[in-house]
């Protein structure tokens, strides 16, 4: 649980990182935080302000946070 929503194409790479651990068995740890877009061709794709978003998750308790390495730049 974060303190404000993640919508968006910021949504996209969690989504799917929840979605492939639903349908094999796992879960998603409580202490994570994901983001990045999913692009039309499936690759993954950065988002903006990743250092503001990394911010507010830390608040939050995030532990660990991961993005695309082009997220860097954004």
């Amino acid at each position: 649980r974060v303190s404000e929503p993640v919508d968006g194409p910021a949504a996209g790479l969690s989504t799917a990182a929840a979605l492939a651990a639903l349908i094999r068995g796992k879960k998603v740890s409580p202490n994570t935080a994901i983001i990045g877009a999913i692009n039309p061709d499936g690759s993954v794709g950065p988002v903006p302000e990743p250092l503001l978003r990394m911010r507010a998750a830390a608040k939050d308790g995030i532990k660990r946070f991961g993005f695309p390495v082009g997220a860097r730049r954004a």
